[in-house]
């Protein structure tokens, strides 16, 4: 399944506080990068949609053909008389029709898909790239020139530190016993463990409730709050409801740290690089399908790259 290779937008947060400093404003960059984000997550989805078009499909097609083959066995191999024959020929070639008939259906709706899907394509990747980024300033410019100055300074060596006078050495016969040694004191108990942290499994839980709150959402391509669904848009959707931001694309969603099958706790990621859903416990996923629903654990989707289970809380 083809898609953006992952990616995660640096963290722009301080970049406001660091513009004040100066006397300037940073809102020009972040918008920029904010802008950036958006068009790559329409990118993302375009790319992903078009992979599971096509696939869909595929799939449709090859049904057509099975059900061809099927009902073309079922006709009677050898008939009597030729009027029986021309018949059975006959109906064969119906057969045929009404299969290249079902076939330019499923192709010329796949066409329609995916011309919507291509101008969104198109619409994006020209917004990104007429989006004007803004270049340094004057204050950047005056900074600049200011570190490059002081680079130029060539500070005066450091004089040699003054070597210490070797100690006396006393004679063999003035040097004195070593003391006995000292009774080893008793080793300190160990320190207790510390509790393990229940914020990320909070955190997580908090996440699949507002998932669930979502049950019987319809799927809508690029939709990421209530009332329509993607698949990553309904996980980073839920994540920001408990308090933690997440990447808004599959492809990026592989943050905090990966665990295994058995680690698997309420909240956690299961990832493909195409698609994206959320371990609501008791062996079951909730993710956005055709509605939102719960589904068992698996791993296969579509042929896509299964990527792993993943905590965003660490």
């Amino acid at each position: 399944m083809p898609t953006l290779p992952g990616f995660r937008m640096p963290d722009f947060t301080d970049f406001d506080p660091l513009a004040a400093v100066a006397n300037a404003s940073g809102a020009s960059r972040t918008g920029a990068a904010a802008d950036l984000a958006d068009y790559r997550a329409t990118i993302s989805d375009g790319v992903v949609r078009g992979g599971v078009l096509i696939g869909t499909a595929a799939f449709e097609l090859a049904t057509i053909g099975a059900e061809l083959i099927r009902k073309a066995a079922a006709t009677p191999a050898i008939a009597i008389s030729p009027a029986s024959l021309l018949g059975a020929a006959a109906y064969v070639a119906g057969l045929i029709a009404d299969a290249i008939r079902d076939a330019l259906r499923v192709l010329n709706a796949l066409e329609k898909d995916l011309r919507q899907v291509a101008e969104t394509l198109s619409s994006a990747t020209a917004a990104a790239q007429n989006r004007i980024m803004p270049g340094p300033g004057p204050v950047t410019e005056k900074a600049r020139g200011e570190l490059q100055r002081l680079a130029s300074l060539v500070a005066p060596p450091a004089k040699a530190a003054a070597q210490p006078a070797p100690p006396e050495v006393k004679p063999a016969s003035a040097v004195a016993p070593p003391p006995p040694p000292e009774p080893a004191a008793a080793a300190a108990p160990p320190p207790e463990p510390a509790p393990a942290q229940e914020s990320g499994s909070a955190v997580g839980a908090a996440a699949v409730e507002a998932a669930k709150s979502q049950i019987g959402t319809p799927y809508v391509w690029g939709g990421a709050a209530p009332g329509g669904f993607d698949c990553s848009g309904l996980t980073s959707w839920a994540y920001k409801q408990a308090g933690l931001d997440i990447p808004r694309v599959a492809a990026d969603q592989t943050v905090g740290r990966q665990v295994s099958y058995e680690e698997l706790q309420p909240g956690d990621l299961v990832l493909w690089s195409g698609h994206a859903a959320m371990y609501a416990g008791d062996g079951m996923m909730i993710e956005a399908g055709s509605p939102v629903q719960l589904n068992p654990v698996r791993t296969e989707n579509l042929g896509m790259t299964f990527r792993g289970f993943w905590r965003p809380t660490g």
